[in-house]
């Protein structure tokens, strides 16, 4: 999820009923939307 000026959130959707955050990463300026290349 793109945290406008708090960073990059990537949450952990695999358990719905239990969503969690293992991975935050601080970046400089705003990020405003992500764009996916290669498999997921």
């Amino acid at each position: 999820m793109a945290d406008m000026d708090s960073g990059l959130t990537v949450i952990d959707i695999s358990d719905p009923t239990n969503p969690r955050t293992p991975i935050y990463e601080d970046i400089t300026g705003y990020a405003n939307g992500i764009y996916v290349s290669g498999v997921i």
